[in-house]
């Protein structure tokens, strides 16, 4: 209820990311090139995104202050 619909789309994009590491950890597949660059390029995108919205929070903050 009280989590902003951009923080819900983020958290749903990790979905494949989660699926992944749990076919890794509890089917025992291998870990190929391809799905730890896929993972890693996944989970940089959402640490900039998460930047990228604080900085552009705390200035729009600052304006209306």
């Amino acid at each position: 209820k009280r989590t902003p619909p951009a923080h819900a789309a983020i958290i749903l994009s990790m979905e494949s990311l989660f699926a992944a590491i749990g076919g890794i950890l509890i089917l025992h597949e291998p870990l190929t090139v391809s799905i730890a660059v896929g993972g890693s390029l996944m989970l940089g995108g959402v640490m900039l995104s998460q930047l990228r919205f604080k900085k552009i929070w705390l200035n729009q903050k600052k304006r209306t202050s």
